[in-house]
């Protein structure tokens, strides 16, 4: 049953601790109870109150193991579950090992002189370990840092590493030391001058075995360096290392400087025939000195042969004896020379006209010398004058005399422009526009010099919209400032007439018509400057005549207060429109008789008269002979060509009363058929 659901489980067994490490030496008892098994069911651990181990399973024992050897050993065991059922069985592994580091012995510091070629450095030390022989051992010597040519400490490492890799580490100090002391070789006996200091460099050569920089203490407390003698004094020479060498010696001192003559100038420049006095030449002074002794400006000898009569140059001597008999001199240059340089005196300034000859500037100098004639006067000019060119011009005038003293002069020519411009505008300027006119287009100037020139136009008080006369004065001037000047008579005039516009050029007229009012046809006035017009202020004349029809003009004159004056025309066409009058009666004639038809038909118009001898007939053909009635047409034109007309019925009757009665029937049916045509024919005309 247990068995049954041993099979529906998951089991498994655990070991801990299979691979046990033991220090070489030590006792493997304590190392064997080690490893443990763990028995799992479902991931979870079970007790079993009977479980025990089992050693040394599958022909493996315990004593193979020896703790004294470095190695790996195998023992095999086996963990029982009785109570479960279950056992494992699971190679222990022994490992034997060495842990303990080598052992390095020496001293910490070691001590050798600077310059020693080469250190053994394993013979500093020795070293051992627990396990490895000493020629098993690996050593490593770490030196870099040490150099025996420079005094200093440094650091040495020492490595020891057995077989098991086990490292023991041991750090040495070497001190790199100096015990020489310097040397002084003397090179000569010091003997130095009054006041002098002793340069040890050039008495002394000083030298190490290692160190370039000594320290030199050179003792001469005892010594005068103001009197001369022989002075003991001491050297005292160490080097870095505090090695110290001493020498003892004497210092000589010996008075072999002359007194020094100190001048405040050792050349002197003098004028021609300037007189220079022993006291000048004493002044020139400036101090006596000496090492040793207390000397004066007087204590001075001074030995001079100046002429300055003479140009040329002079020694003059100046010498000084000291208590050690020593001579002190020095010199002085003279130079006697001509240093004022030539004057020159500007007479009057240059000034030109642009466009004519370059001056001759010498001839506005006066030039001379103290010295030199001026035959002998060297005499130039730098600069340039344009004479085409109006402006300042600097001319500098070099004078140098024989001694090659110089003098520059600058002198400034002035080149100018003298002659005012031309200025040509007529004498009286008419204006009528009322404006200001362009002055610039009516003026025509000229200048001998500017291209461009400048026009004021002094015409502040006109007021170019009223009439008046006036004076102005227009001035030209060119860059000069050279001016003309010209007074215009300005006349302010209106010369334009006023103009009278009329609504139309042409009327018509009826005839008949009794007035006219002529200005109902002018539309406005303008004028230029008299604002003042009005309608009312034209004038009219006309030819009017309205008792007869024709083609008439009236005239419209207008005055402006200048007198100037404007016209206009219209064309009056007076025409008869009214048609004349006309007036007939039917008539009735036996056929065959004469037919007059003026006795039948008058003509009135209200122009002509009587026009009844003008009137026309239509048809203008009638069979007077043929009984019937027929519509007539009498119309007329007057002399305007208005035109009338009025229609009669012309009767003619038959002289037999049968022929009659038939003539009447037809002429009715033609008169009635007539007016049927006609009424067609009249409302076809309206039609069209």
């Amino acid at each position: 049953m247990l068995s049954f659901f041993n099979l529906l489980m998951n089991v498994s067994i655990l070991w801990s601790n299979d691979v046990i490490h033991i220090p070489v030496g030590d006792n493997l008892e304590a190392y064997k109870s080690l490893p443990e098994a763990v028995l799992y069911m479902d991931d979870e651990p079970v007790t079993d109150r009977l479980m025990y181990y089992e050693y040394e399973i599958n022909y493996t024992n315990f004593s193979v193991i020896r703790t004294h050897k470095i190695g790996t050993y195998t023992v095999w065991y086996r963990a029982h579950f009785p109570t479960l059922g279950f056992e494992s069985d699971i190679p222990i592994t022994f490992i034997v090992y060495d842990h303990l580091k080598p052992e390095i012995q020496g001293s910490k510091d070691m001590y050798v002189d600077v310059g020693t070629k080469a250190l053994d450095y394993k013979s500093f030390i020795s070293y051992s370990d627990n396990y490895n022989d000493v020629n098993d051992l690996m050593l490593t010597i770490y030196s870099g840092q040490v150099n025996l040519n420079q005094v200093g400490t440094y650091q040495v490492t020492y490595t020891v590493k057995d077989k098991a890799l086990n490292e023991a580490t041991f750090i040495q100090h070497i001190h790199v030391v100096d015990h020489v002391k310097p040397t002084i070789k003397q090179k000569t006996q010091i003997i130095i001058d009054i006041g002098g200091l002793v340069d040890l460099d050039k008495y002394f050569t000083f030298s190490d075995n290692y160190d370039s920089v000594l320290d030199i203490i050179f003792i001469d407390d005892l010594v005068d360096y103001m009197i001369p003698g022989i002075y003991p004094v001491s050297l005292h020479v160490a080097d870095q290392s505090n090695n110290q060498t001493t020498l003892n010696l004497n210092v000589t001192i010996i008075d072999n400087e002359a007194p020094r003559i100190v001048l405040k100038t050792n050349t002197l420049h003098i004028d021609y025939q300037a007189q220079v006095t022993l006291e000048d030449l004493k002044s020139l002074i400036l101090a006596v000195e000496d090492n040793l002794d207390i000397l004066k400006v007087n204590d001075v000898e001074i030995i001079s042969y100046i002429d300055s009569n003479y140009l040329g140059t002079y020694d003059v001597l100046y010498r000084v004896i000291d208590s050690s008999n020593l001579l002190g001199e020095t010199k002085l240059t003279v130079y006697v020379q001509d240093q004022l340089p030539p004057t020159v005196r500007l007479i009057e300034p240059v000034i030109v006209e642009v466009h004519t000859l370059e001056p001759y500037i010498y001839d506005y100098l006066e030039i001379s010398d103290n010295y030199s004639t001026k035959d002998n006067l060297t005499i130039t000019k730098t600069g340039n004058i344009t004479m085409t060119k109006t402006g300042s011009y600097r001319v500098i005038v070099k004078v140098i005399d024989a001694a090659k003293n110089t003098t520059e002069f600058p002198v400034v020519v002035e080149v100018v422009d003298i002659i005012p411009p031309t200025l040509e505008i007529v004498d009286t300027l008419i204006i009528s526009d009322f404006t200001r006119p362009d002055y610039e287009v009516l003026i025509r100037t000229n200048d001998n010099y500017d291209k461009v020139v400048n026009i004021h136009i002094d015409d502040h008080h006109i007021d170019y919209s009223k009439i008046g006369v006036h004076e102005i004065h227009i001035t030209v001037s060119d860059q000069s400032n050279n001016q003309t000047t010209k007074i215009v008579s300005i006349q302010i005039r209106d010369l334009s007439y006023p103009e009278i516009i009329l609504k139309t050029q042409q009327v018509y007229i009826a005839y008949g018509t009794t007035s006219i009012d002529y200005l109902s046809y002018v539309e406005s006035i303008f004028d230029t400057y008299d604002k003042e017009l009005k309608i009312n202020d034209i004038t009219i004349t006309t030819t009017l005549d309205i008792k007869k029809v024709g083609l008439y003009q009236v005239l419209y004159e207008i005055r402006d207060q200048s007198d100037n004056k404007g016209h206009a025309i219209l064309y009056i066409y007076l025409n008869d429109y009214e048609k004349p009058i006309i007036e007939a009666v039917h008539m009735t004639i036996k056929a065959g008789t004469h037919f007059d038809y003026f006795n039948f038909v008058s003509a009135q118009d209200n122009y002509d008269g009587d026009i009844s001898h003008l009137v026309k007939m239509n048809p203008s053909f009638i069979p007077l002979h043929q009984t019937g009635y027929y519509e007539i047409t009498f119309y007329v034109h007057d002399s305007s060509g208005n035109y009338a007309e009025t229609k009669v019925l012309l009767t003619i009757e038959s002289n037999n009363q049968m022929t009659d009665v038939i003539y009447y029937v037809i002429g009715g049916l033609i008169i009635v058929g007539g007016t049927i045509i006609y009424y067609i024919y009249t409302k076809k005309r309206e039609k069209m």
